[in-house]
């Protein structure tokens, strides 16, 4: 999403940024989560009011939002984990919700059905 906007990544976050592994393949977990801190005014703040933490799985990472994305989310060690368009229609995240089940995070399956139901 943030490529077709014009955006940038980090190739490899540990090498480019310095921070610690977000994948579980590069440290001695079996998974890795953490904290996130919520923009407020976004569509994602009015969708989550308090965010629990997110699970990591990714060595790859928004370097440069594109035109017309907002950052929504980012980790506590300055990664962009979730952003979203300007008008708020669009949404996405850098982690996986879907493994989060009974979280904070079912909020963004129960707006993606409402979109789509139109």
């Amino acid at each position: 999403i943030n490529a077709t906007h014009g955006g940038t990544i980090f190739g490899d976050i540990q090498r480019d940024r310095g921070v610690g592994p977000h994948h579980p393949k590069r440290s001695d977990t079996d998974s890795i989560s953490h904290g996130v801190t919520l923009a407020p005014d976004t569509r994602l703040a009015q969708l989550i009011r308090a965010p629990d933490p997110v699970n990591s799985f990714h060595v790859q990472a928004v370097a440069q939002l594109g035109a017309d994305l907002v950052l929504t989310l980012q980790s506590d060690d300055g990664l962009i984990e979730g952003f979203e368009s300007k008008d708020g229609r669009l949404v996405g995240v850098q982690f996986h919700p879907e493994k989060l089940p009974g979280t904070t995070w079912d909020a963004l399956f129960t707006d993606l059905v409402e979109k789509a139901n139109g």
